[in-house]
């Protein structure tokens, strides 16, 4: 469990330098240089600079350095010497400019060999006399200046025309990056942090570190953000404290008049033309704005649009507002989008959200548009919003099914049926019965868990609709014939026409590619993702239909089954990321499944498992029970592998239901690693092979062959025969290499099991690969051959740091002269754990006596005496 921050006051603590590290080996490299004399670290408010410069002060004092720090500030400006006041000798008058000049050498010498460096923070902000002090101090030599300012402030006194010189060390701070943004919160708060929530505070900080200290502060205050199963994860909106609200509206409030209303006018806008800015207001007031970096002006297809440079600006100028002042500018966006014709895509939503926002009311005509739109840019809060506004004024079949199809995205899974369920389909014309009917499945097999009453309602529609129409509904069918684990049986539905519409064969493609994968077909099954991912695209109006990303799903899964890991990965990363923008919970669900089994697959169990346990925490947030129960799978195998197995997932349902059918072996495999951690290596393999006989029964090649794979990685040579069957029916490399692995394993080849290593390591399934050097150590062990064990275990101890801990069986190299057999590691394993001899005889089926006589051979060959 990673470290709980206790209180807030812990957060106020310093955060890790996180992100800057080549800004602060450039600083250092300046200080240590006999030719700089000062560095100057520029950037806006809160990015960093101070934080910055006070590291560079704490390796120099590492360094044995001396240090010192000046402040400036708005209030001492006024005041001579008050900035630089403490580092003076008592007595100096500011009217005596020789005692000045000789206390401006002397602060800096030492009876110490080098320059005093001294950090000045905001050194604009200096009055006119410390900069002269400082300026004399870094022109003889005596001082090396540290000082951070604003960005697009001109330095102060001899700095500046040292920088021209090349004495002057110029940084300019950007906003830290997505990556490093989360490297630092997961050091600050001591635990790995949920990616949505790392996602939310990334887009409301943008790299600003100051913003996101202060908006986590606030959300852990406001129980927004807390440490839930072992990471810290958002489950309510992130809050703003009072300091960051009086740091954003500071710069705020020193601008009025015209100024003003253009910024009010686009934190309720948004983006807002150029041209109406300046109807309102000059070119002096925009100027203004955009010279502090408040507002920046940027083209926007055919126009150039004004727009604030920091969206938390929008948010606190918003929250500052009357009601009456928000309801006057919405009215008036209302007025310039009308004038313009709405012509834009996004003009009738906006006018819809304004029109609501501000009178509670608008146009059953735009709000039935603007649900549509919205739907079409899959904003499934806003089609609900727009709907039930709408459907508040006239009932109407499409308004019921984007409202229904909303519901199911967001988990509202009752309210969807219950708005179905109530609709008269004898009313409907055929295409809107159609689209009902597919919403209406999809809700009753993936939201309600109820395949039964699925299924029934798509052959009660399909006596119902005719043409163009049955193909579609056949399609959609197949999806969840699939899941259901009858992959011949959704191929066969999936079959569609040349000449079918373009949605029935989007529908097909989504049956089709996912069921292909898991067939052994993997090639066959990208060429069909990447098809309907293209014609998906294409398609207007997209509804009743699954997001396009489900094609990016199939696409990753195949290339996961097919061994091409890292190429899943990064598709996977970049549809996750899609769908954290778009804030499409299903997508996140699924996406965040398939970096943990790629994780995992490639030997990281602690990331796997990271990945793992965001899905479930997001499923129980929708109450999706589907890929929860494939999530917490997936927690348990990561456990297993790590060797911290949760003893409870043993006694898990072993049951392959309806809908786990397509991925039953993973959660086969998450019960049997379980039990096998806890020594119970009998059941173990029991599980696994009746998993094995299930998926093979289901056509599911790929979980078939995985299962078998974990047969042998687990000892048992029985199943190599079986395992070479189903891996000629797949054209998966991943599959093929597994059954070389437990080939070599069985026949105890050293050179085939070296080969399929360096296989494993192309695929970068790292964790295989340390397993076939191991059992290739082994093997040349068994050979006489030393020089080739030490070579293994070198490559087994090489890997062993990408592998995140990872402890399974087949990881041991044993140090023994002769070779420990299969089912003497068993027992030793066993015993290490502290468990009797008795007690290993009972789970194996074996004599105490016969227990004991392998523990003995164990010893002999170990030298344990």
């Amino acid at each position: 469990m990673p470290t709980e921050v206790r209180s807030i006051s812990d957060t106020w603590r310093p955060w890790p330098l996180t992100g800057r590290r080549g800004e602060l080996e450039d600083c250092l490299s300046a200080v240590a240089s006999p030719d700089m004399r000062a560095v100057v670290i520029s950037g806006p408010a809160g990015i960093g600079k101070s934080r910055l410069a006070v590291e560079v002060l704490r390796a120099v004092e590492v360094s044995g350095g001396r240090t010192a720090h000046v402040v400036g500030s708005t209030a001492a400006q006024s005041v001579p010497l008050a900035a630089v006041a403490h580092l003076l000798p008592e007595g100096v008058s500011n009217d005596d400019l020789a005692a000045l000049v000789r206390a401006a050498h002397s602060l800096a010498r030492s009876d110490s060999d080098g320059r005093l460096v001294c950090a000045v923070d905001d050194v604009h902000l200096l009055d006119p006399t410390s900069v002269a002090l400082l300026d004399a101090a870094v022109v003889a030599g005596d001082l090396f200046v540290v000082a951070t300012m604003r960005s697009g402030l001109t330095v102060p006194g001899a700095l500046d025309a040292l920088w021209r010189s090349g004495a002057v060390l110029r940084v300019e701070l950007g906003e830290l990056e997505r990556q490093s943004i989360e490297t630092l919160l997961h050091r600050a708060l001591g635990g790995p942090v949920g990616a949505d929530a790392a996602s939310l505070l990334w887009e409301a900080s943008r790299g600003n570190a100051l913003f996101l200290r202060e908006l986590v502060v606030g959300s852990i205050a406001s129980g927004a953000l807390g440490n839930v199963d072992g990471a810290w994860r958002l489950v309510g909106d992130l809050a703003v404290t009072e300091g960051l609200r009086a740091l954003v509206m500071g710069r705020h409030d020193a601008v009025d008049g015209a100024e003003r209303a253009v910024l009010d006018a686009i934190a309720i806008a948004g983006p807002v033309g150029l041209d109406d800015v300046l109807a309102v207001s000059g070119l002096p007031d925009l100027d203004a704005l955009e010279r502090p970096g408040l507002v920046a002006i940027t083209p926007a297809g055919r126009r150039v649009e004004v727009h604030l440079t920091h969206p938390l600006h929008g948010e606190l100028l918003r929250d500052a507002m009357t009601t009456s002042r928000a309801r006057e500018l919405r009215r008036a966006g209302m007025a310039r989008v009308s004038a313009h014709g709405a012509r834009r895509r996004g003009d009738v939503l906006l006018l819809a959200a304004w029109s609501l926002d501000a009178d509670g009311t608008a146009d059953p005509v735009v709000l039935t548009r603007a649900a549509h739109l919205a739907r079409q840019a899959h904003d499934f809060a806003g089609v609900e919003r727009l709907a039930r506004a709408a459907l508040g004024v006239q009932r109407d079949p499409d308004l019921v099914q984007l409202l229904a199809e909303a519901c199911y995205q967001s988990g509202a899974f009752v309210e969807a049926e219950a708005e179905l369920a109530a609709l008269d389909l004898d009313a409907c014309t055929t295409r809107q019965r159609l689209l009902a009917t597919i919403t209406r499945v999809t809700n009753l097999f993936w939201g309600l868990r109820q395949p039964g009453a699925a299924f029934a309602a798509g052959d009660a529609a399909l006596a119902m609709v005719d043409g163009d129409d049955v193909a579609e509904l056949r399609a959609q069918q197949a999806s969840l014939v699939g899941f259901s684990g009858r992959i011949d049986d959704a191929l066969a539905l999936a079959e569609v026409s040349g000449d079918a519409t373009a949605r029935a064969r989007t529908a097909a493609a989504i049956a089709r590619a996912p069921v292909l994968a898991m067939r052994g077909e993997t090639g066959a099954a990208l060429a069909v993702a990447e098809q309907g991912f293209a014609e998906h695209l294409a398609l207007d109006p997209m509804l009743a239909i699954a997001h396009p990303g489900t094609h990016v799903v199939a696409t990753v899964l195949a290339l996961a089954e097919a061994g091409r890991l890292v190429e899943a990965r990064d598709l996977a990363q970049v549809g996750y990321d899609e769908a954290l923008t778009q804030r499409i919970p299903i997508a996140e669900i699924w996406f965040t499944l398939l970096l943990g089994r790629v994780a995992l697959t490639e030997g990281r169990p602690a990331t796997a498992q990271r990945w793992f346990r965001d899905s479930v925490v997001r499923c129980r947030s929708v109450g999706h029970r589907l890929p929860e129960r494939l999530g917490s799978a997936g927690v348990a195998l990561s456990a297993a592998y790590l060797g911290t197995p949760d003893p409870a997932y043993a006694e898990a349902d072993a049951d392959h239901d309806v809908w786990f059918a397509l991925f039953g072996g993973d959660v086969a495999r998450a019960r049997a690693w379980t039990l096998f951690a806890i020594g119970r290596p009998v059941e173990a393999r029991a599980v696994l092979t009746e998993a094995a006989r299930t998926m093979e029964a289901f056509a599911n090649v790929q979980q078939a062959a995985t299962v078998l794979h974990d047969l042998a990685r687990l000892g048992d040579d029985a199943v190599v025969e079986e395992l070479d069957e189903v891996a000629s029916r797949s054209d998966s490399a991943l599959v093929h290499a597994s059954s070389r692995h437990a080939r070599g394993r069985a026949a105890r080849d050293a050179a085939m099991l070296d080969s399929v290593a360096e296989q494993f390591t192309e695929m970068g399934a790292q964790l295989f690969a340390g397993e076939a050097w191991a059992a290739a150590a082994d093997a040349a062990r068994r050979d006489g051959n030393g020089r080739l064990v030490t070579a293994y275990q070198r490559r087994v101890a090489e890997l062993q740091d990408t592998l995140e801990g990872a402890r399974t069986p087949a990881l041991v190299v044993a140090d023994a002269t002769e070779p420990i057999t299969p089912r003497e590691r068993e027992i030793a394993l066993l015993a290490a754990d502290g468990v009797a001899s008795k007690e290993i005889a009972e789970r194996l089926f074996l004599s105490v006596r016969t227990v004991n006589n392998h523990l003995q051979k164990v010893y002999t060959k170990l030298g344990v005496t």
